[in-house]
């Protein structure tokens, strides 16, 4: 079997799916299961001005479920690096926040 990864494709869709259903469906992927790569496919500084407050309220919210998830041994290398992660785009897109 041979896979063909067409990027302009998966580009052109993504966008499309961006104009169809609006920005809120990025959040609503992100918060079922708190994939950053959601955010590596639809970077956040691309994103209209009324969604950083959301977005960021979403990452928050992810450090906190990662943070509590730590406490399990079984989870714990996986939640670091979502942590590790997450703090990424928070200093990357909220560095004015996340400093104070």
């Amino acid at each position: 079997m041979m896979t063909v990864a067409n990027h302009d494709l998966d580009l052109a869709l993504g966008n499309s799916l961006i104009k169809a259903e609006g920005y809120d469906i990025l959040l609503d992927l992100f918060h079922r299961d708190y994939n950053t790569f959601i955010f590596t496919c639809f970077p956040i500084e691309e994103m209209p001005a009324s969604m950083k407050l959301k977005v960021k309220d979403e990452l928050v919210g992810a450090i906190q479920f990662f943070g509590a998830r730590m406490e399990n041994d079984n989870y714990r290398l996986s939640s670091f690096e979502q942590v590790m992660n997450i703090n990424n785009l928070l200093m990357d897109n909220f560095k004015e926040w996340y400093l104070k």
